[in-house]
């Protein structure tokens, strides 16, 4: 795993990108560039989600944690040595467009938060749902009466 560039955008995403390529057979390459993508979280970001029940919400800003991360990965696989440079250079380019266009607007961190905000929130509903039903089958009565009519 080899570090190929470490770079703060302008809309205060941190960007790293890696090569995980490795030798498969004798001249061929398994290609493998991650461009990791890092959101620091403040409370700014969670400023205005105080509508949800304040034991979710804390729920919910647990499971977020104090960073949030997403990885864009760009591969190939079998690619001859004599390619393999090429290659790279190609992967890190669709990376840079994606660096350049996508992640680096100034409207992608605010649409990163609401929904990774939404599907933390919906893992912590279907948490505080299954403990729900575990309480209630731990006290669970019988469905009918014949518990009370032993012979």
């Amino acid at each position: 795993m080899e570090p190929i560039l470490e770079k703060k955008l302008v809309n205060s995403l941190n960007i790293k990108i890696t090569d995980h390529s490795r030798l498969i057979a004798a001249d061929r390459w398994y290609i493998k560039i991650i461009c990791s993508v890092f959101m620091t979280l403040t409370e700014q970001h969670f400023g205005g989600r105080h509508g949800d029940e304040p034991d979710l919400f804390a729920s919910i800003r647990r499971r977020m944690g104090n960073e949030l991360s997403m990885d864009l990965v760009q591969e190939r696989n079998f690619i001859d040595a004599e390619f393999k440079e090429e290659v790279c250079r190609e992967l890190l380019a669709r990376i840079s467009e994606n660096m350049t266009g996508y992640l680096s607007s100034e409207s992608f961190p605010g649409r990163f938060f609401d929904i990774r905000y939404e599907e933390a929130r919906t893992a912590c509903l279907v948490d505080l749902a299954r403990a729900d039903d575990n309480n209630e089958a731990g006290n669970a009565e019988p469905a009918d009466f014949s518990a009370c009519f032993r012979d």
